[in-house]
């Protein structure tokens, strides 16, 4: 059982929470917190989860993401949701939060973070019923597979959103 704060729209906490798919519908004006983290590598290439084919969008390509348990905040949250789903431990202090998204019933923390070192595909490790696959992209590979219909719908709205931020990470960083 998954269990969320309830906040305001000013991310005031109500003291009410919320189980995770119960038949009780939040109210109206009541939201939880979301993350969703955009891990880089220091080549510029970012790293991509396939959606378990079960879950809505299944077989579709992101970055790690969900909701804040009960007691979490929003950076809490996103180090243990990217090492629940792929199995990499973040450094909490390595992550920037690019900004907010307002949303119906959720508010949306967009991360964004380089990991330090380079990783290998074969090294991570999936949640069963969230993640099937992963993989490494250029910013080109990115634009390409968002052609081609392989992104969940809300990848390159968030890249758009927060572009100036994104195409920095996409850069390598400089070896000496």
């Amino acid at each position: 059982m998954e269990l969320w704060d309830v906040y305001t729209k000013t991310r005031e906490k109500t003291g009410r929470t919320h189980v995770r798919g119960s038949v009780d519908r939040m109210i109206e004006g009541d939201y939880h917190i979301v993350i969703d983290v955009w891990t880089f590598l220091p080549d510029g290439r970012l790293l991509l989860s396939q959606r378990d084919p079960l879950k809505p969008s299944g077989l579709l390509w992101e970055g790690t993401g969900g909701s804040i348990l009960t007691g979490e905040t929003s950076l809490m949250g996103a180090v243990r949701e990217v090492e629940e789903e792929i199995g990499l431990q973040l450094n909490p202090d390595d992550l920037v939060l690019a900004g907010e998204i307002i949303r119906n019933d959720y508010l949306l923390d967009v991360y964004v973070t380089r990991f330090p070192q380079m990783i290998f595909i074969e090294e991570l490790s999936f949640q069963e019923g969230e993640v099937v696959d992963a993989k490494l992209v250029t910013k080109e590979e990115f634009f390409e597979m968002g052609r081609a219909g392989l992104l969940t719908k809300n990848m390159l709205p968030r890249y758009e959103l927060f572009q100036e931020l994104m195409d920095s990470y996409f850069q390598p960083i400089p070896t000496k």
